[in-house]
C-alpha cells in the first residue's frame, strides 16, 4: 500500500504522457487517499493545464528537447537546451529536497530525464513508465538508471537496458470508455451520424464540403464539429480508422474494435508505426502508412473489411485479447512493491 506516502510524477508534453500519469495519480487516490501526490512539468506545455485542473499541484522546471538537424537555427536551440538541461537538474534536485518524496515515478517526456536521474542519484526509489511499442529517448536513457521500467507493450522491452526486468503493466484508460459501450448497444443504427472532427476554428471544412457539393446542413446523418466525445462516439463504430497513438491503440482494444491504423510519420522516432505493427502482426489491426494513403486505397481498405463480417469479427477479437483492463491496478501493485 501507499497509505501516507509521498509521491512525485513527472509527466509532460502530450496528453500521451501526462493522462496515464493522471489516471495512474487517480487510482493511487483512491486506493490510498493519504498518499500526498504532486506533478513536475513545464509551464508552457499541456500539463500546466490539465494537472491543476484535475486537482494536483504542478511544480515546473525549464526543459525542453533536443533539435535533430545541424542547421545553423538547430545548433543555436541545442546549445540553449544544454544550458536548460543543466539549470533542470538543479530545480528538479530541490523539488525533490522540499517535497522528499518516498517514490518518484515518470511517464514520459523530457521533464523525465532530469526529475528521474536526480531522484535516482539521491537514492530515492523511482520508475518508469513506457507508454509506447518503441520507446521514448528519455525513458531509454532513464531505463538503466531506475528501480523499475513498466510497459505498455512487451515489444518495447527490446529496446531497453533496464537495471531490473521490466514489467508489463499495461496503459491506464478511461473507465468511462467501457461503461458507455454497455448503453451504445441499446441504440439503433438510424441514431449513428457521420462526425468530423476539425478541431478549434473548423469553419474552413464546412465551406470544402460545399465547394465539392456536400451542404452538412442538408445532410441529417453529417455533423461537423471541432471535438468528437470519444467515449460515446468510439464505442458505436463498426470499423474505426485512427492514427496509432499509445492511448488510441489501448481503448481500441479494450472496446475490441477492428481498425484501419494510418500511423503518424510525424512523431519521434516514428513510434506509431511500431505501436501499430504490435496489433498488425496478432492480426489485431490492419495498417495503412501514409505514403501509400489515398482516397482509394483508403476506401478499398474500408469496402473490404465492412464487406467481410467474419474478417471484422476476427479483427476486432483478436484486439479484445491484446487488452490490458487493469493496467492501473499493475501499476499501482508495481509501486506498492518498490516502497516495500
Amino acid at each position: 500500500m501507499l497509505k501516507g506516502k509521498r509521491i512525485l510524477i513527472a509527466a509532460g508534453g502530450t496528453g500521451g504522457h501526462i493522462n496515464p500519469a493522471l489516471g495512474t495519480a487517480g487510482y493511487i487516490k483512491e486506493k490510498d487517499p493519504d498518499a500526498e501526490i504532486i506533478f513536475v512539468g513545464t509551464k508552457d506545455k499541456m500539463e500546466a493545464r490539465l494537472v491543476p485542473q484535475a486537482g494536483y499541484e504542478l511544480r515546473t522546471i525549464d526543459i525542453s528537447g533536443f533539435y535533430r538537424s545541424f542547421s545553423p537555427e538547430a545548433i543555436k536551440h541545442n546549445l540553449g537546451t544544454l544550458s536548460k538541461l543543466l539549470r533542470a537538474s538543479s530545480q528538479a534536485k530541490r523539488i525533490i529536497k522540499d517535497f522528499k518524496p518516498d517514490l518518484v515515478v515518470g511517464f514520459g517526456g523530457y521533464v523525465s530525464g532530469p526529475v528521474l536521474r536526480m531522484a535516482a542519484k539521491m537514492g530515492v526509489p523511482t520508475a518508469i513508465h513506457e507508454q509506447n511499442a518503441f520507446p521514448g529517448v528519455t525513458n531509454k536513457a532513464l531505463a538503466g538508471r531506475v528501480d523499475r521500467v513498466m510497459l505498455t507493450a512487451k515489444q518495447a522491452e527490446k529496446y531497453m537496458k533496464p537495471k531490473n526486468p521490466c514489467v508489463v503493466t499495461g496503459l491506464p484508460i478511461r473507465g468511462d470508455i467501457l461503461r458507455v459501450d454497455m448503453i451504445l448497444k441499446k441504440y439503433k443504427a438510424n441514431d449513428c451520424v457521420f462526425l468530423h472532427a476539425t478541431g478549434k476554428g473548423g469553419d474552413w471544412f464546412v465551406e470544402e464540403l460545399r465547394k465539392a457539393g456536400v451542404d452538412p446542413a442538408g445532410h441529417p446523418n453529417i455533423r461537423v464539429v471541432e471535438y468528437i466525445d470519444i467515449p460515446k462516439c468510439l464505442p458505436a463504430a463498426d470499423l474505426v480508422i485512427s492514427r496509432s497513438g499509445a492511448s488510441s491503440l489501448s481503448e481500441i482494444q479494450a472496446l475490441g474494435k477492428p481498425s484501419i491504423l494510418i500511423p503518424s510519420p510525424y512523431v519521434t522516432e516514428n513510434h506509431q508505426y511500431h505501436n501499430a505493427m504490435a496489433l498488425v502482426e496478432n492480426d489485431a489491426a490492419v495498417i495503412l502508412e501514409e505514403k501509400d494513403l489515398t482516397p482509394d486505397s483508403l476506401t478499398e481498405k474500408v469496402d473490404e473489411l465492412l464487406g467481410d463480417k467474419s474478417m471484422l469479427a476476427k479483427i476486432g477479437a483478436n484486439a479484445k485479447a491484446m487488452a490490458v483492463l487493469d493496467a492501473t491496478e499493475r501499476i499501482y501493485e508495481t509501486l506498492c512493491e518498490i516502497v516495500k
